[in-house]
């Protein structure tokens, strides 16, 4: 567990320093796998361990792992920086991805970055190509699936 310093400082606080890979409205491939990190530095008065974790949030998930965690040896000293890097995957239908992620400390505490300790760190990528198909209402009736011709 944590213990604050009496600095004052929240325990549990983030700056995002960076996207360091697939700034936001990237454009990537359908169907694509690919690295996405940030660089984040701890503005708070606890030291993060191997049991963080970055958390999906809200959005698409892009079949990113969560919890990620941070893993052992890693420790994160107020004032201290860090790059996290998440493998995600691009569906394969063209739109707009967006998808936000949060740290978690090893009690399952939620926090990101900002005043308040609550925006999410981001992610939003354009997959190009065709659009994806418009739904109409079904047709009254079926289309035939063989035509009863006469014989000869």
């Amino acid at each position: 567990t944590n213990t604050p310093a009496p600095t004052g400082e929240p325990c549990l606080a983030a700056r995002l320093v960076a996207d360091v890979t697939y700034p936001p409205n990237s454009i990537v491939q359908p169907s694509t796998s690919f690295f996405k990190s940030w660089q984040v530095q701890n503005v708070g008065s606890c030291t993060w361990n191997g049991d963080f974790a970055m958390v999906w949030y809200d959005g698409f998930q892009l079949n990113g792992t969560t919890p990620l965690r941070f893993g052992s040896g890693v420790a994160v000293r107020p004032g201290g920086y860090v790059t996290l890097t998440i493998q995600l995957w691009t569906p394969p239908q063209s739109g707009t991805y967006t998808s936000l992620w949060m740290l978690s400390d090893d009690d399952g505490t939620l926090f990101g970055t900002g005043s308040q300790q609550n925006t999410p760190l981001l992610v939003r990528v354009v997959v190009p190509g065709i659009s994806p198909p418009e739904f109409t209402a079904p047709a009254s009736t079926p289309p035939p699936f063989y035509t009863n011709t006469p014989g000869p």
